[in-house]
């Protein structure tokens, strides 16, 4: 809805290996982009493609701005991508800004890595870019019907296998703490999922998918 992707564009996930990420990987695939994952180590990149990923990318290097826009101008032949899903933000965003092609735009969902980052109008100016942000909540409110169409979407991709949503572990509710201390550590991929009481149960005998 925000970004208007469209079949045949190259877009740049950022924290490709999170259960955002992960998402984004797979709805840009099911809609006909070219993907490009921008992860830390080789296991998120091999995860990202097994979700759909065309390519990834390292981000762990020192030149995060330089580094990044190398990479993705290998990937694209030096046009830079169409569109950045960036659920990152902080240096991350800065960098994929810079990533982005003539009249390419940047969809900022979320701030994992800490600092709300900032784009400053000249540079949007001078490369014909744009910042669009993506806040799933005022949808609901302001666009209920095309909410409803837009879940109907996703949830048909899912059933047609587009969608499979990676979950590291489950954990009973109660244990909540220890399954947020796994994020401080960066001990996830994809997501983790909390059930109560009898459903644990289910998941651990297998009955719950």
């Amino acid at each position: 809805m925000r970004g208007q992707i469209e079949a045949g564009e190259t877009v740049l996930v950022t924290g490709a290996s999170g259960g955002v990420g992960l998402a984004c990987v797979e709805i840009a695939k099911a809609k006909g982009a070219t993907v490009i994952a921008a992860v830390r180590t080789p296991d998120n990149g091999s995860l990202a493609v097994a979700h759909g990923a065309d390519h990834w990318i390292d981000i762990s290097g020192p030149d995060l701005k330089e580094g990044l826009r190398r990479q993705t101008g290998e990937k694209t032949g030096g046009r830079g991508v169409d569109m950045v899903l960036d659920p990152v933000g902080g240096d991350v965003f800065d960098a994929a800004l810079r990533a982005l092609g003539h009249g390419g735009r940047l969809v900022s969902i979320g701030y994992a890595a800490g600092r709300v980052p900032e784009a400053k109008a000249n540079y949007l100016l001078l490369k014909n870019i744009a910042v669009l942000g993506a806040y799933l909540d005022p949808h609901f409110v302001a666009e209920p019907e095309r909410m409803e169409q837009a879940m109907a979407e996703i949830l048909a991709m899912h059933e047609r296998g587009e969608v499979r949503p990676e979950v590291t572990a489950t954990y009973p509710l109660e244990d909540f703490a220890a399954a947020l201390a796994r994020f401080a550590d960066h001990d996830v991929q994809g997501k983790l999922v909390l059930l109560t009481g009898r459903e644990f149960k289910a998941a651990a005998n297998g009955a719950v998918k």
